[in-house]
Order: C-alpha cells, then sequence, then structure tokens
C-alpha cells in the first residue's frame, strides 16, 4: 500500500525500534507535561481496563488480528462499498445521536446565521443587495446593513449551501453530508497512505472528537474548509502520480475554494502542497508540468475573482476584506488580524447586545496584546492536542483520553512517505497562524484533525509492527485500546458530573450552547403571516448576565428581506412608526407584532395598513 513504515515481513532493524521506543518516551513525557495532576475520565480508565482484561484471552487477540488483517488486506473492488459504508454509518450515527441528545435542528449561532443569509444571496446570483429602507432596524451581528446588506465573512462556505436553499433542503442537512463526506475522504486517504484497517481507525477516531459532532449539524464554514481541503490533497496525490491534467483541474478548484473559505487554513495546506507540487514538477515532461501549474492556477481564478468583486462591492477596494471592514465600522482602530491592540476604542453600534459583545472582543484584543507569541503558541498547540484526539466535552480540565499523546511522536518518527508529511505539515502554519489571530476558538481545530488523526493511527501501526515476535499481545491491543477511548468518549456514554448524581441522566450536549428555541420553533405558530416581528430588547439589570449569543434578528430564509414570511427586525421604540409606515405602503396586509425578549411574550399590533390609517385619523 505505501511506504510508511516497515511492514511484516521487512527488516525491523534496532533502528526502526529505536525510532519508536524514542517516540513513546516523547509521547510520554508530552502526556505527563500536559496533563499532570488531572485525572482521565473514569469512562476512558474503564474503556482501558476491559480491553487489558480481553487481551490476555488468545481467542481475543487472534481473533483482533484477523480482523486487522483481513481489512489490511481488502481488495481494491472493495474499497468504494467500504468508503460507501463509512458515509452512511458516520451520517446515520452523527443524525442519530443529534437526534438523542435533543439538539437544535435551527440556526441559534450568529455564525450560521450570517452565512444562511449569504447562501440566500448567492443562490440568487448576488454577492451583496441593496441597502433596505428601514436598515438600522435590521442591524444585527456580522451582517452589513449599509452601505449594502452583505454578510461579512468570505463567501466559500455560502457556496457550498446554495444548493440547499434551491432544493428547500433543511438547514442541518446538508452540514451532516459534509461531515459524512470527511469521514469518507478520511477513510479513503489513510487507506491509501497506510491500509484499510488505519483507515477505518480514522474515522472511528474522528467521530470520538467533541468538534466533528458539534460541527456536524451546523452550516458553518469549519467542516466544508475541511472537506475541500482533503478533496484537495487526494487531488493532488491522484496529479503526483503522473501529473494528469484532470487532477491538476481538481487541484485548482480546491484551492481556490478553500481561500475563500478559511483563507488562515487555505495558506495552512497552501504552502506545503505548493512546495510538493513543485518538488514534483522535475519529474514530469515539461509541457504537462507547466500546463498543470497553469490548470491549477485557471481553476482557482473564478473563485479568486468572485472574493475580489465581494470586497469591492463591500468596502469599496480590490484588496480588503468584508471581515476587516466590520472592524473598521464597529470597532474602528481594531485589526481583524495581528497584534495591535487600539486603546480607547468605544463600539459605535447603538443596540446594546452588539455593545455587550463587542466590549468582550476588545477586552479579549487587549489581553492577547500583552501576551507574547510564544505564549499564544504555547495555547494554540494545548487547544489543538486537546480537541483532536478524543474526549469528553465536560471533561474541560484534562485532555480526557490523554494518553493517546503517547502515540502522536511515534507516528511522527515513523513518517517516511512523503504524501503523509504533505498532510500533517499544515497543522505548523495553522498554529502558527491562528498565534497572530486574537481567538481560536475549539472547532477551528477541526481544520488540521486529518493531520493529527493520522499521526495517531500512524502511531498505533508502528507499535504493532514494531516488535514481530509479540505482534499478537501488542498488534491487538494497541489498535483496541484507540478504539475503546474513542467508543468511552461518545456522547452515549457520558454524563456532568459536575451535576449531582440524580441530575446527570441524558445531560450530555454535543452543542452545549442552546438558543431559546423560540424564534424559529413557537414563533411561527403564534403570528399570522405575512409577519413583521419587532424584538425589544430589555436593559439588563445590576448583575445580570446576557448571552449575546441568543440573537433573533436575522432572515436566514430570504435574500430579499421584504419578502419574509416572517420578517424579524428590532423595536426602535419611537422609530417604530418608520418601518410600519414602510410596510403600510407597500404590503398593507402585513401583521405587526411586539415581542419581548424577557418574557417571550407576543403582542399583536394589527396590520400595517390599519396602523398607518390610525395614525392618519385626526383625534
Amino acid at each position: 500500500m505505501n511506504d510508511s513504515i516497515v511492514l511484516p515481513g521487512q527488516r525491523h532493524d534496532a533502528a526502526i525500534r529505536g525510532r519508536v521506543m524514542a517516540g513513546l518516551v516523547l509521547g510520554g513525557g508530552l502526556w505527563l507535561l500536559l496533563d499532570r495532576g488531572r485525572r482521565e475520565s473514569i469512562q476512558h480508565w474503564i474503556a482501558l481496563a476491559v480491553v487489558a482484561v480481553a487481551c490476555l484471552i488468545p481467542q481475543v487477540r487472534n481473533l483482533t488480528i484477523r480482523l486487522i488483517d483481513r481489512l489490511r488486506n481488502a481488495a481494491p473492488r472493495g474499497m468504494n462499498l467500504l468508503t460507501l459504508g463509512v458515509f452512511a454509518a458516520v451520517f446515520l450515527y452523527l443524525l442519530t445521536t443529534a437526534l438523542w441528545q435533543a439538539r437544535d435542528l435551527y440556526p441559534d449561532w450568529h455564525d450560521q446565521q450570517m452565512t444562511l443569509i449569504q447562501a440566500q444571496m448567492l443562490a440568487r446570483g448576488r454577492l451583496w443587495m441593496p441597502r433596505h429602507p428601514c436598515a438600522d432596524f435590521f442591524e444585527t451581528f456580522y451582517v452589513f446593513v449599509k452601505p449594502v446588506y452583505a454578510a461579512m465573512y468570505f463567501p466559500g462556505a455560502a457556496l457550498f449551501f446554495v444548493p440547499g436553499v434551491w432544493l428547500h433542503l433543511p438547514e442541518w442537512l446538508l452540514p451532516l453530508i459534509a461531515s459524512a463526506l470527511v469521514a469518507a475522504m478520511l477513510f479513503r486517504i489513510v487507506s491509501e497512505l497506510s491500509d484499510p484497517a488505519s483507515g477505518l481507525l480514522a474515522v472511528i477516531v474522528l467521530v470520538s472528537l467533541w468538534i466533528f459532532r458539534l460541527l456536524s449539524l451546523w452550516a458553518m464554514s469549519h467542516m466544508v474548509f475541511t472537506l475541500l481541503a482533503l478533496w484537495a490533497f487526494w487531488s493532488w496525490m491522484k496529479w503526483r502520480r503522473a501529473g494528469s491534467l484532470v487532477w491538476a483541474i481538481s487541484l485548482g478548484i480546491a484551492l481556490g475554494w478553500m481561500a475563500i473559505t478559511r483563507p488562515i487554513d487555505a495558506v495552512s495546506y497552501g504552502i506545503p502542497i505548493g512546495i510538493a507540487i513543485l518538488i514534483s514538477l522535475p519529474k514530469l515532461p515539461a509541457r504537462r508540468g507547466i500546463a498543470s501549474i497553469v490548470l491549477i492556477g485557471v481553476a482557482a481564478v473564478p473563485f479568486l475573482s468572485l472574493q475580489l468583486i465581494l470586497d469591492k462591492g463591500i468596502t469599496g477596494h480590490w484588496l480588503k476584506s468584508p471581515l476587516q471592514y466590520y472592524d473598521d465600522i464597529e470597532m474602528p482602530g481594531v485589526k481583524a488580524f495581528g497584534v495591535d491592540s487600539a486603546h480607547d476604542v468605544e463600539p459605535t453600534s447603538h443596540l446594546p447586545q452588539k455593545q455587550l459583545q463587542e466590549r468582550a472582543i476588545l477586552a479579549l484584543q487587549s489581553e492577547f496584546a500583552k501576551k507574547s507569541r510564544i505564549h499564544v503558541l504555547g495555547e494554540r498547540i494545548r487547544s489543538l492536542l486537546k480537541f483532536t484526539l478524543p474526549t469528553a466535552r465536560f471533561d474541560d480540565t484534562s485532555f480526557g483520553a490523554g494518553v493517546l499523546l503517547v502515540l502522536l511522536p511515534v507516528g511522527l518518527f515513523s513518517i517516511r512517505d512523503p504524501r503523509a508529511l504533505v498532510l500533517v505539515s499544515p497543522i505548523i502554519p495553522f498554529v502558527v497562524g491562528y498565534s497572530f489571530y486574537p481567538e481560536m476558538l475549539d472547532h477551528y481545530c477541526i481544520a488540521v484533525a486529518p493531520g493529527m488523526i493520522y499521526l495517531l493511527v500512524l502511531g498505533v501501526r508502528s507499535v504493532a509492527f514494531a516488535w514481530p515476535s509479540a505482534r499478537g499481545i501488542i498488534g491487538s491491543s494497541i489498535p483496541l485500546a484507540v478504539v475503546a477511548l474513542a467508543i468511552a468518549s461518545l456522547p452515549e456514554l457520558h454524563r456532568d458530573t459536575s451535576l449531582p448524581a440524580e441530575d446527570r441522566h441524558h445531560t450530555f450536549d454535543d452543542d452545549s450552547f442552546s438558543a431559546t428555541g423560540f424564534n424559529y420553533e413557537t414563533l411561527p405558530d403564534e403570528v399570522e403571516k405575512p409577519a413583521l416581528v419587532l424584538y425589544r430588547y430589555w436593559k439588563l439589570k445590576p448583575g445580570e448576565q446576557r448571552n449575546f449569543n441568543d440573537e433573533p434578528v436575522y432572515n436566514v430564509d430570504v435574500a430579499d428581506i421584504d419578502k419574509a414570511p416572517i420578517i424579524r427586525a428590532h423595536d426602535l421604540g419611537d422609530r417604530d412608526r418608520e418601518i410600519i409606515d414602510y410596510y403600510a405602503k407597500i404590503q398593507p396586509e402585513r401583521h405587526v407584532y411586539i415581542v419581548d425578549r424577557e418574557t417571550l411574550q407576543v403582542q399583536s399590533l394589527g396590520t400595517a395598513g390599519d396602523l398607518a390609517k390610525q395614525w392618519k385619523t385626526p383625534k
């Protein structure tokens, strides 16, 4: 299959075992350094104990070895069926566990809602919409309402969700499909680099990651990017064999799409793939090499052009991103990327909920600017190690199955295949790049999780083959231990141990943030359509905390706000007459409601036309 490590039957010399031993020692030190003084979850210890006892039984060891060997020797014709099986199994599990956890099946984060609005526009061939006449009533997080109506983010993720708009699919379905495709692609890539047994182990580890399950229902950029990155890597592997021009085009499409989805992450993959392409060029005929480079660039141009047009149309500058422009408007003086911190910056928004969030961002920016890059880099590495290994969401004080840290250096020292090096290399520019970014949220790590997972499974494979005479016990116990730790990290086997024992039943939820559900589940049944709903924000009482992520004023089901069955807007007090008069002129039959966000009480005011007539009637 490959030349990543020495295979059975080949020479196992002292140098090979020495590398494995050095990796185990370094990995053990890494585990003690990062996880000392903290306990593994009880489920993980139980899992290891069960495996230890089971592997003492010869029948269990022999059965495990036979199953692994059968997978390793799977016929090429069977790989397509195995890949389809992985896709279907992961899709069904993610959907089943989401339903079991009663996860929200509607968009409840700012980023999801912003992405869906952008997808609505792209589905109609628009990158932005004209400014709405009542723009102030629709001001919200991460969305421009002036000078145009548009999302602030790069358009790559929204582009992926356009078919969902065309087909009127539920918002969670395409993210779920993307997640299952990531699993299937990871299986094929690891199978190509190592063997199908390692590929299946990689998928099991992937599904055990909290961040993977979290993102499986979210219409956001992270899972889309990971799928594109695996597509790019697969295309590069295929191109590398003979310089296929078809695969060069495929690679260019993937790289271009990645660049307008998550630029920092795209650079992390683009650097090693670009270097690998340059190294491969001398091995190809000159014409084919030149044609490959040209086609890669040409295939990427439409995506890059889309970004440039978006930049110019929203910011007025070809090379200023809407992301930076948003910060320029909301928090003048703050950079979206870098280490500088603007002093005495005040949020410009008149919305109290946005002021609350932006003050938190400014505080974060200020703290970030005070830290050394080495300190930040250490934080980024720690987050990466924690969230790309099987872990329990509630176990925030440890690495969960942190013992698996031991195998990562073994995998690193065992790399012999240049293809594997390209898969793993994006990890370095990723953590370095985010050391210059004020925040690296947990789920950002999914972008380089494939490389981390490959290091883990390669470490498993290396240890199993380093000592052929002990393959029965080592070759069965190590893979089974990883599988057991992964299974023990699944939500079905975890409870929130911070709660009293009587309250722990069915408390685990991959999505720890949950909106009220009122906006998408309750409200549609309480208003008569077409409706205009004005949300009234309440002033915070002393000591009261508000979750600014729970924001209802997004119109995610349309590109043109006026066409929404339920138009969601802010109650601006004395200014409400402006928006009611507007709809009285163009849609007098639209019913107007006020919703108190503190009590969620819905008050009907009548139709826009009737309200306008009442105001014009002399008293």
